[in-house]
């Protein structure tokens, strides 16, 4: 292929070199067309810091607040002018990453008209590939190979010249992938990690998941540039779940080297409760008889000055101009249809808990509970020592349990009496029939329990299911 043409907009490319929020603003405003309020700013600041500089941050953002976007933008700028030389993207799954590639491979194929003007060492060995991306290995200028990779899951930027994004690597990996650990491309090691989003719903709650990603980012993704050389991470994130992967980054005396920040959609509430409590009467009653939110709407115009005292957005401009008239509006809008407790997590990144009592059951409150105790070994607190036994149609279940005077409790011992999956009474067994077949069970399982410990203060016996 021939060289590339001349960059227009040389003014405004050398002013957004240090900037991130001017480069995408000027660059891929197709993308970016809002202002960026506070908050935006804020975490463009420390992708940005990270980046020019050092850092390990975790970002809370809202749902629907733009974090991929901005993942994508903050890779190319890196990429354009250099600052990082191999980069990794890291997203919940390898679809979703590769995702986030194939955006990032758009902008630089013609998406963003003014990028590819100002950066056509960039844009013009893309464009030329006409869209078969085998032709990058074969790729050359002036019979110099331009050493490109355009792949589903990875992009080497075309070697132009002395070009600052001459072979720069951006890889896109899924965190349970394989391929993350000891990555290198060529004897370049990893010096930037972007996760964007690195959990799912699935993930989110389950304890063990949360814990097998919490290790890969701390021990495999944070060792990716070697022994010599720190590396710099961001991870954007929207929190889903009460002590999820995400709040367990953006807890500061958890992990404080990621200097955890939580944006919410919603500052402060307004104060008119009355006038609100009336809104989401009329917004239920009428999506329930399929006839829209004009009705709601039309009460909150009417009284929008008084609706809106008090309240506090992170931004002014989310909202939807087609059937909203503000963003809170939106806000509200947004509560009433994913519910509660989805838009205290995802939209607020402050997931509500349940009150605590002694009901409550946490891994955490497990552990404490444990004691170094051998099975059936009474504590010296212990004065009385009680067996419970459920019965169902499956089998025995019973525990052992010592009580002090003060009521604490310790389980002592615990079995179960049952016939390997098989009812110990099949269905449609008649009654008296299935009566003796439980009590020869019990006989059995009480001699099971005397075995185990003769000196039992009671037998509790739960017979609901007879």
């Amino acid at each position: 292929i021939g060289f590339p043409p001349a960059g227009l907009h040389t003014d405004e490319r050398e002013a957004s070199r240090l900037y991130l929020p001017l480069f995408l603003r000027t660059f891929m405003v197709e993308k970016f067309y809002r202002d960026f309020d506070p908050d935006m700013l804020h975490a463009l600041d420390r992708v940005q810091t990270a980046i020019l500089e050092h850092g390990v941050f975790a970002e809370a953002m809202p749902r629907g607040k733009g974090k991929t976007t901005t993942a994508e933008g903050a890779m190319i700028w890196a990429a354009a002018y250099g600052h990082r030389a191999c980069m990794m993207i890291i997203a919940s799954d390898q679809a979703k990453a590769n995702d986030i590639i194939s955006n990032i491979q758009s902008v630089c194929e013609g998406q963003c008209e003014k990028f590819c003007e100002a950066f056509p060492e960039i844009h013009h060995p893309v464009y030329s590939l006409e869209g078969r991306n085998q032709r990058a290995q074969s790729q050359h200028i002036a019979g110099t190979p331009t050493n490109m990779t355009w792949k589903a899951d990875k992009i080497v930027f075309p070697t132009v010249g002395e070009q600052p994004s001459s072979g720069i690597v951006i890889q896109a990996k899924g965190i349970t992938a394989k391929g993350i650990r000891g990555y290198n491309h060529h004897g370049k090691r990893p010096d930037f990690v972007l996760m964007d989003d690195p959990q799912d719903d699935e993930s989110a709650v389950s304890e063990d998941q949360n814990k097998k990603r919490e290790k890969i980012v701390l021990g495999t993704v944070m060792g990716l540039a070697g022994h010599d050389k720190k590396i710099s991470a961001v991870m954007t994130c929207t929190v889903i779940a009460y002590d999820d992967l995400a709040e367990r980054f953006l807890d500061r005396e958890n992990h404080p080297e990621w200097q955890g920040y939580r944006t919410k959609l919603v500052d402060a509430w307004p104060k008119a409760k009355r006038l609100w409590d009336k809104y989401a009467d009329i917004w239920r009653e009428d999506i329930q008889e399929g006839k829209g939110i004009g009705r709601a709407t039309e009460h909150y115009r009417d009284n929008q000055a008084a609706m809106d005292k008090g309240a506090k957005l992170c931004s002014t401009l989310l909202y939807d101009k087609d059937c909203e008239i503000s963003a809170v509006q939106h806000a509200f809008n947004l509560r009433l249809e994913v519910g509660e407790t989805a838009f205290e997590s995802e939209y607020q990144n402050q997931p509500k808990t349940v009150d605590v009592s002694i009901y409550d059951i946490s891994p955490a409150l497990i552990q404490s509970r444990i004691a170094e105790r051998s099975v059936l070994t009474v504590p010296d607190w212990a004065k009385v020592s009680i067996v419970a036994t459920d019965i169902n149609q499956y089998g025995l279940h019973s525990s052992m349990v010592a009580f002090g005077n003060d009521q604490t409790a310790g389980v002592i011992w615990y079995g179960r009496l049952d016939k390997k999956g098989r009812p110990l009474a099949p269905k449609n067994t008649p009654e008296l029939q299935k009566k003796q077949l439980i009590y020869e069970a019990l006989v059995r399982h009480g001699e099971m329990i005397t075995a185990a410990k003769k000196d039992i203060d009671g037998w509790l016996i739960d017979g609901g299911w007879l």
